[in-house]
């Protein structure tokens, strides 16, 4: 079983539903999503207003992270890459998905917001890397290769 970590990733996921062996996906999270924020209920004897503060809600959430999970992410079971790799002020984390025994999903998180934006990888085998410039939990390059041991499934 993967190690499991809740880490902030970068970018994220508009897949396809498969991919075939040797091929790449490129993910891309879209950088910022709207949210609306109202009352579910309104308590008895209380009426709702707007904080002054914020006289202009946070509607827009931008790219906070992205991560890899075991099964869907609202599970909580965010994977820990496999292997990091340093190159100056540049980090490469690697995961090997073996989709054979879990299904893995993909989510993009957004800042101020606990919306996610989720979808579940293609079930076949295969390594997904995310490239980080500085101290930035934005990956600048995601992808996903289908292991060529996928080929005979």
């Amino acid at each position: 079983m993967k190690q499991l970590l809740l880490i902030p990733l970068g970018l994220s996921a508009i897949l396809i539903s498969g991919i075939s062996p040797a091929a790449t996906i490129t993910l891309n999270c879209p950088p910022h999503i709207a949210t609306e924020q109202h009352l579910k209920t309104l308590p008895a004897g209380w009426a709702a207003g707007t904080d002054i503060v914020y006289l202009t809600p946070q509607k827009e959430h931008l790219l906070a992270g992205a991560g890899f999970y075991s099964g869907p992410p609202h599970d909580g079971a965010a994977l820990a890459p496999d292997q990091t790799m340093k190159r100056g002020k540049n980090v490469s984390n690697l995961w090997k998905l073996d989709s054979a025994t879990e299904k893995y999903w993909f989510a993009c998180r957004y800042a101020q917001t606990t919306v996610l934006l989720t979808k579940q990888l293609p079930a076949q085998p295969m390594h997904c890397t995310a490239e980080y410039t500085g101290d930035s939990l934005v990956p600048v390059k995601l992808s996903c290769t289908a292991d060529k041991v996928a080929a005979g499934r």
